[in-house]
């Protein structure tokens, strides 16, 4: 079965909602969406990243007639300010349930791989989110990809 994983440091990021706007040209008015440039930013580097592992693992670019799992883990640091007992039975705990919500970290993870790891994220089939705590400094998303085929 083929795979790959990426590691992107950091503090994962939850879509946002794209912020609404007028566009005004030739007479017309409409609304149009604005995406944050940190969104834009953190799903190009998830991007560039998987493209990255795929060409690693040389995997075929051509997508289309695949079935995807995705697994998604979303290291978050301890809260600053609480005891060292706190943050101890916090990393020990290890689950982390505040926001952001995991199926907002899915879609800005689902939304970048489109056309690099998958051709539309319909083709997703198993979609795991977990939310951990880890120690500062130490927060990252961590992506598994995993590849089966099939009739989509």
């Amino acid at each position: 079965m083929d795979s790959f994983t990426i590691s992107v440091d950091g503090p994962p990021r939850a879509k946002s909602r794209a912020v609404p706007h007028f566009v005004t040209g030739g007479g017309n008015r409409s609304i149009g969406l604005h995406t944050s440039p940190a969104q834009r930013a953190a799903e190009e580097q998830i991007k560039v990243l998987a493209a990255l592992a795929m060409r690693q693992r040389r995997l075929p670019e051509d997508r289309r007639d695949v079935i995807a799992d995705v697994e998604i883990v979303a290291h978050f640091p301890v809260p600053g300010g609480g005891s060292a007992a706190t943050t101890d039975a916090l990393l020990q705990q290890g689950r982390r349930a505040r926001r952001p919500d995991g199926d907002n970290i899915a879609k800005t993870v689902k939304d970048a791989l489109n056309g690099i790891a998958y051709h539309d994220d319909g083709q997703v089939s198993d979609l795991v989110v977990r939310k951990r705590w880890c120690a500062r400094g130490d927060e990252r998303l961590v992506v598994t990809v995993k590849y089966h085929p099939g009739l989509v």
